[in-house]
């Protein structure tokens, strides 16, 4: 049985990975990327360490900033 939010926390970890794989793809740290989309190094680190939700303004900023499509 799946405790509430458990699937947020899966959804969570899927986004950080796959953005923690473009970055490093691309060559870029973590302060290069929060500058670019606006946030502080320490709010992109609890983002993608599962510490805060990333809000949705964050996650369109970071599909358009890799330049992908959301569904």
């Amino acid at each position: 049985m799946r405790m509430k939010g458990e699937k947020m926390l899966i959804s969570n970890r899927a986004f950080a990975t796959n953005c923690e794989y473009l970055r490093r793809k691309k060559g870029l740290s973590v302060q290069k990327v929060a500058d670019d989309i606006g946030v502080t190094k320490k709010d992109y680190e609890y983002y993608m360490d599962g510490v805060k939700t990333p809000p949705p303004g964050f996650v369109i900023a970071i599909i358009k900033y890799y330049g992908l499509e959301a569904f």
